[in-house]
């Protein structure tokens, strides 16, 4: 007897759709993803398919074609497709975007400084690659979330605060409407923010406190998504059915986007040997969100139950942990062997599964020797593996990368050595710094509240878009290292002017309307 395939109706499909549509307006990071969509909307082609044909017909027939109309392609297509294979032409069409992410800095030399930022030319250190997929495909994403997703993101913690689902109270579906996400500005500001008052409250009551900061080398990349493992907590210990044409095409989707960048060699030239059968989270698209924060579920759950911390929280791949009254010299004052922290045997243990350490116990820094004291055995601390280096690479670089924070029990998760931070309060000292942080937060967050009601402000574009950098005393000249943007104060800068022009649109409105009805007769 054939397996009775759930099949997508055509509400589904629309509801999706406008979530897609919505989900893309607040995602300011990704503009070919805007212009496909309103390509698609509008059916005005790009240059090379103007005269071509599109799965929908020829250009000039798109160029008519209602949205309403490509729904029901998308609808055939998509219930037909075990049969048909409808979405391979959309499949077939994935491809890799390459953007820069960092700029080699030309003028970066000591004991020179020049305002020149514009070069004829720019070497790229670094670049992102987002997944270049067919609107269609995009649908099929947040279908895939609609209908299975969710139970992904119902099974988290609450201390994973980034890019979480906006589900019903009852947590056994996404909400009616257009929302997708919970919205990114007060999910990060909790995030923050929550980290920043518990330490400070804790420093008030008489507590010392240990901020730390881990961050995640490559998440998107380093991820190896197991789909026999992600079906098991979808579909129960049995796995999946093969009932469901979303979840075929969505599996295909990923391997298919994997093996491109496994052709490519980026990040590293060893990412074929080291993904195996497993697949990397698409940069770019919807549903790597919810996969990207249930691969670090049980990592979460891990550090909670066996780290005595007063506050631990993740952004995605950024972690904030505080922790109340950290003893800096259990390991070397505490006198029973067998529970304070041995080197000697940590190397052993390590050494054992295959782990590479060639540094010393007195290599470490102050850091990481209190992270890896305190972590372990949830975090290693082992040799900077070849695949995982940048390529090319500097001589700072190298130096930089010979030993890195490894995650145990979640393949390829790594801590960024040179993001690993260490805050150390003592309550007995001067508690000004995290008090002055706080201020600064809250000063910020009202920034964009407390604009004045009849001016757009005195500060000047440059004031706000640049801060200067000093080694020493600030407003020497001697002093003065560097400048840069400030990204911050940029946005304030032009929310101030955004919302300076819609309050002057609305007094134009009701002048009209006023005008406009004393006009009428009595």
């Amino acid at each position: 007897m054939p397996t009775r395939r759930y099949k997508i109706t055509k509400d589904e499909l629309k509801e999706a759709y406008i979530k897609y549509k919505a989900h893309v307006y607040h995602d300011s990071s990704e503009l070919y993803q805007r212009r496909k969509l309103a390509e698609f909307e509008t059916g005005l082609l790009s240059d090379e398919l103007w005269f071509g044909s599109t799965p929908y017909g020829s250009g000039f027939e798109t160029i008519n074609l209602e949205v309403d109309k490509k729904f029901d392609k998308i609808l055939d297509w998509l219930n037909s497709h075990h049969t048909k294979k409808g979405f391979n032409q959309f499949l077939d069409d994935i491809n890799l975007l390459f953007l820069p992410k960092k700029f080699v800095r030309k003028d970066e030399e000591e004991n020179f400084i020049t305002n020149k930022r514009v070069f004829d030319t720019y070497e790229i250190d670094r670049v992102t690659v987002f997944a270049d997929i067919p609107v269609e495909l995009h649908l099929v994403t947040v279908l895939w979330i609609m209908r299975y997703g969710y139970k992904l993101d119902a099974k988290l913690d609450m201390c994973c605060v980034g890019n979480r689902l906006l589900l019903n109270k009852s947590n056994n579906a996404v909400i009616k409407g257009s929302g997708l996400f919970k919205p990114y500005f007060t999910q990060y500001q909790k995030w923050r923010d929550n980290a920043v008052e518990e330490a400070q409250r804790k420093l008030h009551s008489g507590s010392k406190v240990a901020f730390i900061n881990l961050d995640l080398k490559d998440y998107f990349y380093s991820a190896r998504i197991d789909f026999d493992a992600i079906e098991k907590e979808i579909w129960g210990k049995e796995g999946y059915k093969n009932d469901s044409n979303i979840h075929d095409i969505f599996k295909e989707l990923h391997k298919r986007y994997t093996d491109k960048l496994k052709a490519t060699k980026y990040p590293n030239a060893e990412l074929e040997n080291q993904i195996g059968d497993k697949c990397i989270l698409p940069i770019g698209i919807a549903s790597s969100y919810v996969l990207g924060n249930f691969y670090l579920r049980e990592f979460d759950k891990r550090i909670k139950k066996l780290i005595p911390q007063v506050y631990y929280c993740r952004y995605v791949d950024d972690i904030l942990v505080v922790i109340e009254n950290p003893d800096f010299t259990f390991h070397t004052t505490e006198e029973c062997k067998s529970i304070k922290f041995s080197f000697e045997k940590y190397i052993k243990e390590v050494t054992k599964e295959k782990e590479s350490v060639s540094f010393s116990e007195k290599d470490f820094s102050k850091t990481e020797k209190f992270i890896l004291e305190t972590f372990y055995p949830l975090i290693r601390l082992v040799d900077y593996p070849d695949f995982l280096k940048s390529v090319p690479q500097s001589e700072k670089d190298k130096k930089d990368e010979t030993r890195i924070f490894k995650i145990t029990c979640i393949e390829g998760a790594y801590f960024q050595p040179k993001k690993t931070l260490l805050y150390y309060f003592d309550s007995k000292e001067s508690t000004a710094v995290i008090d002055k942080l706080k201020q600064e937060l809250e000063e910020r967050a009202s920034e964009f509240r407390d604009f004045p009601e009849d001016s757009e402000g005195e500060e000047s574009f440059d004031e706000q878009a640049y801060h200067l950098i000093f080694d020493g005393s600030e407003g020497k000249i001697r002093t003065l290292k560097d400048y840069k943007e400030n990204r911050y104060g940029l946005s304030v800068f032009l929310a101030n002017r955004i919302f300076a022009a819609l309050r002057r649109s609305k007094k134009v409105l009701y002048r009209f309307m006023w005008v406009g009805r004393s006009k009428l007769p009595r």
